[in-house]
């Protein structure tokens, strides 16, 4: 049996970026991602250690939910994707 067929997540912010910024958008995408790889563990350690056990989880329930609202707000459709998102329709047969 072949493997299950998946997106590369990743990707989606080379199809939102303009031709002429891909390589920028796709690094500042990796950045970000690492950046939080690191500083999550260590800001989550210190507020466990300083503020308390479950501080670390309400600033976090806080930053997820304000990340929803800016991708609802803000993120908009790769050009073109609804488009080949959509199956084409033949003519009914008669």
């Amino acid at each position: 049996m072949p493997p299950p067929r998946r997106r590369n997540a990743p990707l989606w912010p080379t199809d939102i970026a303009g031709q002429d910024v891909r390589g920028t958008s796709y690094g500042l995408y990796t950045f970000a991602y690492f950046l939080g790889a690191v500083v999550g563990p260590l800001a989550g350690g210190w507020l466990y250690e300083n503020a308390g056990c479950e501080m670390p989880f309400y600033l976090n329930s806080v930053v997820l939910l304000a990340g929803a609202l800016l991708v609802a707000t803000v993120l908009r459709e790769a050009p073109g994707r609804l488009e080949r998102r959509q199956p084409k329709r033949s003519a009914p047969k008669p």
